[in-house]
């Protein structure tokens, strides 16, 4: 979304403001409230290829696989241009991660317990 196109509620007002949130205005001419009208940002058919192929990417899926089913004739392409992975996936990814650090002992009511 681009933001909001805040517009009079009165029939033959023509007044109109763009902002980027949604809060309460009222017209400078008489004093009703704003519409706040969502402006959608213009969605293409290649905007619809990177997000299936990142879906798929993030599900587990095979590059080769993403490759071959997006029609690319590198599964570079694939990756490089149509991996865009969300940022939760790549934290989730990190924190997959093992250092051999075991972690501190729990306490129970103020008294450290061993570890076993």
């Amino acid at each position: 979304m681009t933001g909001y196109k805040h517009v009079c509620r009165r029939k033959g007002c023509a007044h109109s403001e763009p902002r980027a949130d949604s809060g309460l205005r009222r017209c400078p001419i008489d004093g009703r409230k704003l519409w706040a009208k969502p402006q959608v940002r213009p969605i293409r058919f290649q905007d619809l290829r990177h997000t299936r192929a990142s879906l798929l990417m993030m599900s587990g899926a095979n590059p080769a696989a993403v490759q071959r089913i997006l029609r690319h004739s590198d599964p570079r392409i694939t990756t490089e241009i149509c991996g865009h992975l969300a940022p939760e996936y790549l934290r989730a990814e990190v924190d997959r991660l093992k250092f051999g650090v075991s972690p501190a002992p729990a306490e129970r009511n103020g008294i450290r317990t061993k570890s076993r």
